[in-house]
Formats: structure tokens, sequence, C-alpha cells
């Protein structure tokens, strides 16, 4: 039955997500408790500007920002492994 295989699944991806939000969040980041609370509940529509890594980096949509921050460097979704000996 396909079915067990995919509450399966959707059991180790919730438990995954569980655990990488218990235990990264946005660690590493400039981006204090405080910080992202204030991100959170701010209106979208208006463009602001916040400072990460020394260079400051402008948004519209706050919710969007810290969504993608949250993807790029706590789940790494980008994140390749290549080979040492690649061809073309």
């Amino acid at each position: 039955m396909l079915f067990i295989p995919f509450l399966q699944n959707l059991l180790k991806g919730i438990k995954y997500r569980l655990q990488l939000k218990r235990n990264k969040r946005l660690q590493g980041l400039s981006v204090g408790w405080f910080q992202q609370k204030y991100l959170k509940h701010l209106p979208a529509g208006k463009i602001r500007s916040i400072e990460l890594f020394g260079r400051r980096f402008f948004y519209e949509a706050p919710q969007e920002l810290l969504h993608g921050l949250q993807e790029i460097f706590v789940e790494e979704v980008y994140r390749q492994t290549l080979s040492s000996n690649p061809t073309i």
C-alpha cells in the first residue's frame, strides 16, 4: 500500500523540521530573538533595510526575508556536494 510509506515519510519530515527549529533557528546570523519577532509582525509593502554580515539588505516583505534566511542559512536547501573530479 502506498499510504504507509507516505505516512512514514511525513512523520520523518515532521520530526526533522521540529528538531531543526529547536536546534538551529537563525543561529549564526546577526538576527536576535527580538528582531525576529519584530520582523515577523511588520506589515509588508514598504521598502526597509536590515544589516547582516556587515552589509545592508533591502526588503519589502519581512516574512519573505525571514523565510529566505531560514531556507538559505539554516536548512541549507541550496547546499550541494560536488565530486572532486567534475566533468562536463
